[in-house]
């Protein structure tokens, strides 16, 4: 990238063409005061504290909004500036009391660290005070006579969220922020980034003062994305889970699930002495896998995890053609793709780290996204440029049509294989024509990035879907394949996983008391660590019993094995932005896919099992469109029995009128459900029975 050199405050500094003034200057560790500026949202120049002198330029000028340019000469501090900037926080502070210990932002409020900055002991400004009412949103409050209009929550919300729940009410003195409720994804990122106590959290508000909690760092086990969090405790208990927010987002799962604690099960393994299987939760850290894996061996019990063993086999398909173990692009890369194909429809819940990328990729850069799936979740609407809807169970003949579209000019096996692939029977039974399959090669060229989410893994034909998006992958399209849970790609690679129900469970865990790694979704080790204590069983305890004594099972890190790209070193000495997992690229078979299976038909009542934890939920609801309803005589509140090939679920029914088609949303949000319920493939034909009438 081309780069020149301006000087600031006397000292020569480089920057990178299309950089600000203020991101040479913080690059330069030069520093200039902001309000309402993020590294990780685009500059609204609300604040104006940005501002600064250029020589050969009259007044000031926002540094967070000129470009920085060769030559220029700048100047951050002048008593000028100084004056101007003292005069904009007073300004602020006209209906914020300087001495403010009342408010719950108090000790961690960015205005009132401003006001010390400038030493504004004093207020002359005033202003008729308005009827400003403290607003009630959902486990939000709002206070709008707290608020400076620094468009902070708006501008996250809709670029890193993609929920577009906030927007600015202009209304000169008595402007404010207006929430749309059905908009809101709960992450209570708008909180987080508020630099006064204008938006709470209902879960925080008046438990604690700053200073009196103690802050942990650590990695969200809630998904595969591995993003970073704080953990924040008080007497040794967490009450807050908070991030950088100048780079890193949480979504609502990292934010208040990470804080809900495990509760102890009946069924929870007091020794594994003698058992044949033994569940595991899919959120074992490196280290537990490592040590169970040993253990499995040595004692002749397996593994069992439904979809961690659809994932390895796909895996293990997928690396044997193209060589690589597992997808080459990482979420920071997707958010800078220029064109994106989900083949998974809920990475809303299943991988909200990789929604934001995407969104951040669709909203901020243009990038083309395009879905194929059989239903659209109306949440992604925002983010997608192109819909092509296909038959459930039409994966494997979905992905093939894909394969033939983006690889047309293929020669020898591959390129005979595709010429004698019957498209226009796979389009037929797929309900995919072949214009929306032309307008998608016109959207995203020879490119993309394409994203597998775990209803492929759990195909019956997903083994042939990996040889062909190994394929795709050797032609030249990057991949990212979302693990199903928050360390299927650790306990892949280092556990043998099999299918089924185990006999035994392990102990849960709260992830505020897990201490040890995790591999991430793009192949990054990065590390846990314990906020608060455990107390009972755990899966070191367990081993120590087999006759395999563990202390602390971090001191298994360095022991983690070297041929799968570990890298060796101590816990204490892994960073914590992690490592990079070197798994050597394995010798890629010359293949070409087998011949495409027929579509099963699924007639009748069709729901997709959509798995997730929620801090805002006892339990699942079964979300249908209207149109849904209709078909299953249902109305909104009843209360259904949901009858599948692995057991009954009851759920309450929920009318969602941003939903089209015939297949419903089942959440489920239990780990013991979900281990009860076997559910592998996501879509499945169900008997409902109402159990109880909404009237």
């Amino acid at each position: 990238m081309k780069t020149f050199t301006l000087t600031i405050d006397g000292h020569k500094v480089k920057a990178h063409l299309g950089e600000t003034i203020l991101q040479a200057a913080r690059s330069a560790d030069i520093y200039i005061p902001t309000l309402c500026f993020l590294e990780k949202i685009s500059a609204a120049g609300s604040c104006r504290l940005c501002i600064v002198e250029v020589e050969g330029t009259d007044g000031f000028v926002l540094s967070c909004q000129t470009p920085a340019r060769a030559g220029l000469v700048v100047r951050t501090v002048s008593e000028a500036l100084n004056d101007t900037r003292r005069e904009i926080v007073r300004m602020m502070c006209v209906n914020h009391p300087l001495e403010c210990g009342v408010c719950d932002k108090s000790g961690d409020c960015e205005l009132q660290n401003k006001a010390h900055e400038f030493r504004i002991i004093s207020q002359r400004f005033s202003a008729k005070e308005q009827e400003r009412r403290v607003e009630d949103w959902q486990f939000l409050t709002y206070d709008p006579s707290l608020c400076v209009l620094c468009e902070r929550c708006v501008r996250t919300c809709n670029e890193q969220i993609g929920a577009n729940a906030l927007s600015v009410v202009a209304g000169g003195y008595g402007s404010r922020i207006s929430f749309n409720e059905a908009a809101c994804s709960r992450s209570g990122e708008c909180a987080a980034v508020c630099p006064t106590g204008a938006i709470v959290t209902k879960s925080f508000k008046y438990r604690a003062n700053v200073w009196e909690l103690t802050k942990t760092p650590s990695t969200c086990l809630e998904c595969s994305g591995g993003c970073p969090l704080i953990y924040e405790t008080k007497l040794g208990k967490p009450v807050r889970v908070s991030c950088d927010l100048e780079r890193e987002t949480l979504c609502a799962f990292g934010r208040f699930g990470s804080l809900v604690a495990e509760p102890l099960s009946a069924n929870e393994a007091s020794s594994l002495s003698g058992v044949k299987s033994v569940q595991l939760s899919g959120s074992e850290t490196n280290e537990e896998a490592f040590l169970l894996s040993k253990l499995a061996k040595k004692h002749g019990f397996s593994l069992v995890h439904n979809r961690i063993a659809d994932f390895q086999r796909f895996l293990r398909r997928y690396a044997s053609v193209c060589g690589e173990p597992f997808g080459n692009t990482t979420v920071s890369e997707l958010a800078n793709s220029g064109a994106i194909v989900l083949l998974t429809p809920s990475i809303f819940d299943d991988a909200p780290s990789v929604f934001s990328a995407v969104s951040r990729a669709s909203l901020r850069f243009g990038a083309e996204v395009v879905l194929l799936a059989p239903f659209e979740d109306a949440r992604l609407k925002r983010t997608l440029t192109q819909t092509i809807r296909f038959e459930a169970g039409a994966e494997e003949g979905v992905v093939a049509l894909l394969l033939k579209t983006l690889l047309s000019g293929a020669k020898g096996k591959l390129g005979s294989y595709l010429e004698a692939l019957d498209d226009g029977n796979l389009s037929a039974e797929s309900s995919v024509g072949e214009e929306e399959l032309a307008l998608l090669k016109a959207r995203i060229g020879d490119r993309a990035t394409i994203v597998i989410g775990s209803e492929i893994y759990s195909h019956t034909q997903s083994e042939n879907i990996a040889v062909m998006i190994a394929l795709m992958r050797r032609a030249g399209f990057h991949t990212l394949l979302i693990p199903p849970t928050a360390n299927a790609l650790g306990i892949a690679l280092l556990c043998d996983a099999q299918n089924g129900i185990g006999e035994e469970s392990l102990p849960r865990v709260a992830p505020h008391a897990k201490e040890g790694t995790i591999v991430t979704a793009d192949g990054t080790v990065k590390k846990l660590h314990a906020a608060t204590r455990h107390e009972g069983v755990t899966i070191g305890s367990l081993a120590t019993a087999l006759g395999e004594p563990i202390k602390w099972t971090i001191d298994l890190t360095p022991k983690l094995p070297a041929e799968l790209g570990f890298n060796g070193l101590e816990f204490d000495k892994i960073t914590e932005a992690g490592y990079a997992l070197a798994v050597p690229n394995q010798k890629a078979a010359v293949e070409q896919p087998n011949e495409i299976a027929p579509i099963g038909e699924y007639n009748g009542a069709i729901v997709y099992f959509l798995f997730s934890r929620s801090p805002f939920y006892d339990e699942g609801t079964l979300i249908g469109s209207a149109q849904f309803a209709a078909a299953n005589r249902l109305k909104d509140g009843d209360r259904v029995a949901i009858e599948t090939k692995e057991g009954v679920i009851s759920r309450r029914f929920r009318v969602d009128q941003t939903m089209k088609g015939t297949i419903a949303r089942l959440e489920v949000f239990d780990l013991a459900e979900v281990v009860k319920a076997a559910i592998r493939y996501r879509y499945e034909v169900v008997k409902l029975r109402r159990e109880e009438s909404n009237g």
